[in-house]
């Protein structure tokens, strides 16, 4: 299983160049930032961008993966592929909808979805994440007539939606499990 969950990171990113520049974000506790911001600049980390509880940088798929496995102070390393604003739940819909999943997964690749909202008009995290779901079924039933499977627990991918007040972003989670769970037994 890990092997194949392993070969799903790779997947996930099967359009982008393996050596290309991307955004990435690492998320933290409030008040590691600027140790966070720290052990990205020791990993070569470009553009550092501090945030609330999390630090973006940009960096190659190498540098992805030195973060899951070198960060000391990380909860996750996600990787942000699209943004926008959304009026409401079914603007969110269809705009999820309208997203080239394909990009990012195959339809027998598991899939879970995480949701963070902060915002007045929507308050509900549970309620993000299944529109969310709702959404990227749909269109895979649409584009092969049959949809991925969701496994909560083991997903081939996990899809992070973050909410702040209108804008939204869709994210990819390179970490799987969250890293500090890193090295635990699991049998």
């Amino acid at each position: 299983r890990d092997v194949e969950r392993s070969r799903g990171l790779g997947d996930v990113y099967k359009r982008q160049e393996r050596y290309a520049e991307m955004k990435i974000t690492a998320v933290t506790i409030k008040g590691l930032e600027e140790v966070l911001a720290q052990e990205l600049i020791d990993l070569g980390a470009k553009d550092i961008e501090i945030m609330h509880r999390a630090v973006g940088f940009h960096g190659d798929q190498e540098l992805l993966y030195k973060a899951n496995f070198w960060l000391r102070t990380a909860i996750r390393v996600l990787v942000p592929v699209h943004v926008f604003t959304v009026r409401d739940e079914e603007d969110l819909y269809d705009k999820v909808f309208d997203l080239p999943w394909d990009d990012y997964m195959d339809i027998d690749q598991t899939f879970s979805i995480d949701a963070v909202v902060s915002s007045h008009q929507f308050t509900h995290s549970k309620y993000i994440a299944l529109k969310t779901k709702d959404a990227l079924v749909d269109k895979w039933r649409k584009l092969e007539g049959r949809r991925p499977d969701v496994n909560t627990l083991t997903p081939d991918v996990k899809v992070h939606v973050r909410i702040y007040n209108s804008e939204v972003t869709i994210s990819l989670d390179s970490s799987s499990d969250s890293l500090h769970r890193r090295g635990y037994r699991t049998h």
